[in-house]
C-alpha cells in the first residue's frame, strides 16, 4: 500500500518571509521532522519522484519538503542578482 502518490502534483502550503516573497512547503507525516531540501534545478516533487517521501513515511517520520526561493511554487525574485545568503537562511526558518 503507497502512502504517497509519487505520479501527481502534491498540494503546497505557503509561508510568506519577511520580503513578502510566498515559500512553498509540505508537512507530511507524524514522528521526528526531517527538512528535505532539493538540489539547484529541482523542486519538493524531486523527494516524491525518488521514493524519499513514501520510505520516511513508512519509518514514521514527519517531512517538510520546501520548495527553494525562485524554484517550484515558491516565489521569485523581483531584484535583479542573486538573494542573500541571509534571506535564503530566513526562508528556512
Amino acid at each position: 500500500m503507497s502512502l504517497v502518490n509519487t505520479l501527481t502534483h502534491h498540494h503546497a502550503l505557503q509561508a510568506i518571509v519577511e520580503d513578502g516573497t510566498p515559500i512553498a512547503y509540505e508537512d507530511l507525516g507524524h514522528g521526528e521532522p526531517l527538512v528535505l531540501l532539493h538540489g539547484l534545478t529541482e523542486t519538493r516533487e524531486s523527494w516524491h519522484e525518488a521514493g524519499y517521501v513514501e520510505q520516511f513515511l513508512h519509518r514514521r517520520r514527519r517531512l517538510i519538503l520546501v520548495d527553494c526561493r525562485g524554484h517550484g511554487r515558491s516565489g521569485k525574485p523581483h531584484e535583479k542578482g542573486n538573494p542573500s545568503a541571509i534571506q535564503l537562511k530566513a526562508d528556512r526558518l
